[in-house]
């Protein structure tokens, strides 16, 4: 169950890096919130600009999750 996510977080990492992002992916801990924050799993910087990246493997956000990060 997990390393299909992590397939998701390193395809979307692979991606963001080759158009010239640096990436810092949130580390699994067992038992722990594996998020920054509890809300996005990559964390992307590049000169005067900053992404922050949710991955999702198994389905499209929920109306509820969407409004939790606005």
């Amino acid at each position: 169950k997990r390393a299909k996510g992590n397939r998701t977080e390193l395809r979307a990492q692979k991606e963001l890096e080759a158009d010239g992002w640096k990436v810092q992916r949130c580390g699994y801990r067992r038992f722990q919130q594996n998020d920054f924050w509890g809300l996005w799993d990559l964390c992307a910087i590049k000169p005067n600009q900053t992404l922050l990246v949710q991955t999702k493997t198994n389905q499209k956000p929920s109306k509820e999750y969407i409004n939790k990060l606005l």
